[in-house]
């Protein structure tokens, strides 16, 4: 190729060294642009001084470094941003839960997954993701805007559930109603702010309690009328999961109708660990009625309370040896976590598992054993038949199932690994990157029962407070945090 004294007018724009070569240059042949040479640009200061105002020489060059370019984008409004910071950190991962320990959020999962519709259910979502987002995020704006969104729900839900036979309803409008009143609970839980922190109040006056009786009310109607044709959902099953561990929490009777768990949908070991959970539910409401009787209990009767208890422990212990090996715990040093004093009282060994849900399953069910042994350890009083040490060998045995519940809470704020055992250095009070909300949410059920049952020591009880508060941080729930700052008046279980 022949050159020429000037290069092409296209590499001079792009300012890069041309190679003069005729017709058309090689850089211009490897952009692929038009090659225009010297000879037939008709206006070139057109081309050099119309690039920028620097460049045609009007304003002078600033000195310094260049500012970086800011990207503009659309910015989203709060409840599109509280709804996926809902969904993506409460509900993410629910499914890798064993079922045993899964609770109604896994409903909405599966209803969101589906694409199911309803204005009550949208709403729901809406006012609970807006207040999870004001609690985690210190958004008052958020606040305000779901105390809005649940007024408009509770007109809504007046119209929908309060004003209609749901005998006559299909499953949709069951399930939907189901599941916005435990959402409504919800919101209501994380929503609490007593009035008076320094003044005592008990579990029974969170606003949450009258939706779970309202929860209550509408699986009874679909259990006498809708049962027999109608395929029990995985929301019915988780309705009456609710209903049963809050009914242990307060003291409460289950009706009859509850009993069989396979009515509503449970299964395997799930069906198993349902029945004795019913069980010890009506166990101790009737061991409460009997201390509160002036005149004292039938020998017989104690003798009835005495070996249901002892059948229930069997059954516990039944079901332990049933479950997969994969659930069980390992244990392992936890010397890195005791030498942080913001832990408190520590356990010389952790228990770790294969999944984090697996630690959930334990802690659910030494829990209900913890309470199993103190129903046994008083009804053994009431009856003034058993000797010292067997009484000694219960409470020892209590102390036992409490030590190994220190031991969970760990792996399942992340404080310990399964691999590396190593604790996760944090600042007090926020939450490891491998907690997850979606993981914790089961265990605020089992927590507050320990920390406020009487059957376990003060400073034990202390310790599970402290977890508790930590957890309802995470959650950004009010009631989890107001109990675990001591805030209910008295023991509730």
């Amino acid at each position: 190729m022949s050159r020429t004294k000037t290069g092409c007018q296209t590499c001079r724009c792009r300012r890069i060294k041309c190679d003069e070569g005729k017709p058309v240059c090689l850089q211009c042949i490897k952009a692929e642009r038009e090659c225009r040479q010297g000879s037939d640009r008709k206006k070139p200061d057109l081309v050099f001084h119309t690039e920028n105002m620097y460049a045609s020489g009007n304003i002078k060059r600033p000195r310094g470094p260049r500012g970086s370019l800011t990207l503009q984008r659309p910015g989203a409004d709060r409840l599109s941003q509280a709804r996926a910071f809902y969904i993506n950190f409460y509900l993410d991962g629910l499914s890798e839960a064993p079922v045993t320990t899964s609770s109604m959020l896994e409903g909405l999962t599966e209803w969101i997954s589906a694409r199911r519709e309803s204005a009550m259910v949208d709403r729901a979502v809406s006012a609970v993701a807006l207040a999870v987002f004001s609690g985690t995020q210190h958004s008052p704006s958020a606040a305000k805007e779901a105390t809005k969104i649940y007024g408009d729900l509770l007109h809504l839900v007046q119209a929908e559930i309060m004003n209609r036979d749901l005998g006559l309803c299909s499953g949709q409008m069951v399930d939907s109603s189901l599941l916005t009143i435990v959402l409504m609970a919800t919101y209501e839980n994380i929503m609490h702010r007593p009035a008076d922190e320094e003044s005592d109040h008990s579990l029974g006056t969170l606003h949450s309690w009258s939706h779970h009786l309202g929860a209550l009310a509408v699986l009874q109607s679909w259990y006498e009328n809708s049962r027999v044709h109608i395929t029990p959902s995985t929301i019915v099953k988780y309705s009456r999961r609710g209903i049963m561990r809050r009914a242990l929490l307060m003291g409460s009777a289950l009706p009859l109708w509850l009993r069989d768990g396979s009515d509503f949908g449970e299964s395997g070991v799930d069906l198993v660990f349902d029945g004795i959970l019913f069980r010890l539910v009506n166990l101790r409401h009737r061991l409460d009625s009997v201390l509160r009787h002036a005149h004292g209990i039938h020998p017989v009767d104690a003798d009835v309370l005495a070996n249901e208890a002892a059948e229930l422990d069997a059954a516990c212990q039944q079901w332990e040896n049933s479950i997969p090996q994969c659930w069980l715990p390992r244990t392992q040093d936890s010397s890195p976590c005791r030498r942080n004093p913001e832990h408190g009282i520590f356990p010389p060994l952790v228990s770790t598992y294969t999944e984090p849900s697996y630690a959930t399953v334990w802690l659910e069910y030494l829990t209900i054993k913890i309470l199993l042994k103190s129903t046994m350890i008083q009804i053994s009083k009431i009856r003034q038949v058993t000797a010292r040490a067997e009484n000694m060998e219960e409470t020892m045995q209590r102390e036992g199932l409490v030590e190994s519940c220190t031991r969970i809470i760990p792996f399942i704020l992340g404080r310990m690994s399964l691999d590396d055992r190593e604790k996760l250095e944090q600042p007090p009070g926020t939450a490891p990157d491998s907690t997850r909300p979606s993981l914790i949410i089961s265990t605020g059920w089992p927590l507050t029962v320990l920390s406020y049952h009487q059957g376990i020591d003060a400073e034990h009880k202390a310790w599970f407070r402290s977890r508790l508060v930590r957890i309802g941080g995470i959650l950004g729930d009010g009631s989890l945090k107001c109990a675990g700052h001591g805030g209910w008046a008295h023991n509730v279980v």
